[in-house]
């Protein structure tokens, strides 16, 4: 084949998914599991190609493919993520804060619009993180990062904020924030492994039954302490691809 036919467009029938699909290849000729096709290059007519066979691309295969993070971005989606994560994280950190407007709208009329505002990203950095920190991206980034886990925790003031911002009762703030981060700690240094789930999973369950008896009142407190919590130190201080890298 010349140079002028370095682009080959194939359309054949495949009838695994019952559809047409399309192909482009650059600079080779294929056949498509081991088929023979008929193929439009440049507008003349090919068949029986003889060479390497190229398997189908659809949807699902799209969804699985990994993303590349800009590096501005590591410390919240790691590395890489692949698309389907990416719109989970997306949509449980925005639909968590416009939950809490429509289901505790008092707590946000009550104090300036600005105030409300931080608050709400405060509570889709919580929401969203509570999922990123279970992706292999994020995971990874940190497991290869001792120290970076270590400020991660050490800055996670975001619930101690949004009590702060929102008029919320900031004792039983500060107590579910120095629960969390002293259960991320000691979960972070444990050795790696089904134990730190366990651990992790007991301080939740003793924390977030804790947590709901005592703040009932509080029913927008309770919601984000226990999303704060699953976030940081159950979800983060794990390391939960330990066994896959042994």
């Amino acid at each position: 084949m010349n140079e002028d036919h370095k682009w080959l467009i194939h359309s054949i029938l495949d009838p695994s998914r019952n559809k047409h699909s399309i192909f482009i290849c650059h600079g080779q000729e294929r056949t498509f599991s081991g088929r023979a096709t008929r193929s439009c290059v440049l507008g003349r007519s090919i068949d029986n190609f003889n060479t390497t066979t190229y398997q189908p691309v659809g949807l699902e295969d799209l969804m699985l493919r990994t993303l590349t993070i800009p590096s501005w971005l590591h410390d919240v989606f790691g590395e890489q993520q692949q698309p389907l994560e990416m719109v989970g994280i997306i949509a449980f950190g925005l639909g968590v804060p416009v939950a809490a407007v429509f289901l505790a709208p008092a707590a946000f009329a009550e104090v300036p619009i600005w105030r409300s505002a931080l608050a709400l990203l405060l509570i889709a950095d919580i929401a969203a993180g509570c999922i990123a920190n279970l992706t292999a991206g994020t995971n990874d980034f940190y497991a290869a990062r001792p120290r970076n886990r270590l400020v991660f925790l050490a800055v996670h003031v975001h619930i101690l904020a949004v009590a702060f911002l929102l008029n919320l009762d900031m004792v039983m703030a500060a107590a579910i924030w120095a629960y969390t981060i002293a259960g991320g700690v000691a979960v972070n240094a444990l050795p790696r492994g089904s134990g730190q789930r366990v651990a992790a999973g007991l301080l939740f369950a003793v924390g977030g039954s804790a947590l709901i008896l005592l703040a009932g009142q509080f029913p927008l407190l309770a919601a984000v302490g226990l999303l704060f919590m699953l976030k940081v130190m159950v979800n983060f201080a794990v390391d939960h691809r330990a066994e896959a890298r042994t």
